[in-house]
Formats: structure tokens, C-alpha cells, sequence
């Protein structure tokens, strides 16, 4: 996680260099963000359970596969049995 302060000066926006507060694995709860910023300025964060290493490699392979054009792909499959 870091915090990045910032300025603007007119129209624009000058960041400043990056901080970084901790590191770790953290939870991820999907689309939704696991930490938030409490009315009075504290950091709230979920801290995910263990996670054994060959779980890991499951969740996170070591090469990334990308497929272009993938729904002409789709249109080339049989309709599905109703």
C-alpha cells in the first residue's frame, strides 16, 4: 500500500513521490475494496487468512494466457442442449 500526496496548480495535477506505508498480502473480498478511512483519519483493513504457497500458485499461475478475439471464438461453438 502507498500514499501518494498531491498538489494542483490551476488545471493541474502534480503528484508527489509515492510513500510506501506496508506491504503484504491482504484480503480481497472481489470487485469490493477491504480497507477503508474512518471518520477520525484511521486506516481499517481486513488481513486475509494464511493461504498455504501451493494454494497460491493455483490462485496466481506463474504465466498469464491472453486470448484475442475470443467472442469470434464463441460464435463458432454449438448453441447449448435444452
Amino acid at each position: 500500500m502507498i500514499s501518494v500526496r498531491f498538489k494542483i496548480a490551476g488545471n493541474e495535477f502534480i503528484p508527489q513521490q509515492p510513500v510506501k506505508l506496508f506491504e503484504g498480502r491482504f484480503a480481497r473480498t472481489g470487485i469490493i475494496r477491504s480497507w477503508d478511512i474512518a471518520a477520525d483519519g484511521r486506516f481499517l483493513m481486513l488481513e486475509p487468512d494464511p493461504v498455504p504457497a501451493d494454494e497460491l500458485k493455483l490462485l496466481f499461475p506463474a504465466t498469464l494466457r491472453i486470448v484475442l478475439n475470443w467472442t469470434e471464438e464463441l460464435k463458432h461453438q454449438p448453441a447449448p442442449a435444452h
